[in-house]
């Protein structure tokens, strides 16, 4: 990386600070800082639009780990708050680190450490919108198309020209719509679900053959079909073994 673009990249990302502002208003108003739904402080160039979603990604989950600390009775929604932020953003969050690189990423980071040092502040002298800012997560109200588009904009560009980042953000989806259906049915054990649908996202790309899978994509909505395709039966034999990983007790 050029080190006068890496200079001139974190002049501009001075202007988080005032981003950071937002996102502590965020939390005192509960999520909800203005009526339209967007951040008063958006991005106006590709950098500066990959340093806002890195520190709103750090932030988010700096915040509701401190929510779940103070208020440990919802400890599983605010875990899934964070999950769901960036599973919801994962294109995004993929987009911003391809554009920072390693180098940047730690140059930033100081600026973003006080900028969470602030927020806590809020959460500390406030925990009870811990409820609130969490919900606005999980509606997606905050997810960066909604709440900063220019900063969408910006980077989408850059993540739909990279297959490679397509491909993973495609892996990522099969992990997350597992997650969320398990939540969905009431399960409340978050960490083994993650193993169980991380497992069963591996077995899918293991199992199938890149046909089958976007066949199995394509009728992800036909349990008939699923059940009755060729390729069911080595799908249902390698996922076995992760459906062990949730036992009734846990659930």
């Amino acid at each position: 990386m050029n080190f006068l673009w890496l200079l001139g990249g974190i002049m501009k990302w001075a202007g988080l600070r005032s981003f950071f502002v937002v996102l502590l208003m965020a939390f005192a108003a509960g999520g909800n800082v203005s009526a339209a739904g967007t951040a008063p402080n958006d991005a106006n160039d590709l950098e500066e639009a990959a340093g806002m979603v890195d520190a709103q990604s750090a932030s988010i989950s700096a915040v509701m780990k401190l929510c779940e600390q103070k208020q440990p009775k919802y400890a599983y929604d605010f875990h899934m708050a964070d999950y769901v932020w960036h599973a919801d953003n994962h294109d995004m969050v993929l987009a911003e680190k391809r554009v920072l690189g390693n180098a940047a990423e730690r140059a930033l980071q100081p600026l973003i450490e006080r900028g969470i040092d602030e927020i806590e502040k809020g959460v500390e002298a406030n925990p009870s919108n811990c409820v609130r800012f969490s919900n606005a997560l999980i509606t997606g109200s905050r997810n960066v198309k909604t709440y900063t588009p220019r900063a969408y904009g910006y980077l989408i560009a850059v993540y739909e020209k990279a297959p490679d980042l397509i491909a993973e953000h495609e892996r990522q989806e099969v992990e997350t719509g597992c997650v969320k259906g398990y939540s969905n049915r009431g399960g409340r054990n978050f960490e083994k679900a993650l193993g169980m649908c991380r497992c069963t996202r591996d077995a899918i790309y293991t199992a199938l053959t890149d046909q089958e899978r976007q066949d199995m994509f394509a009728h992800s909505g036909d349990p008939t079909y699923m059940q009755k395709a060729s390729w069911s039966g080595k799908l249902r034999k390698k996922g076995q073994a992760c459906m062990a990983m949730l036992d009734t007790q846990t659930q």
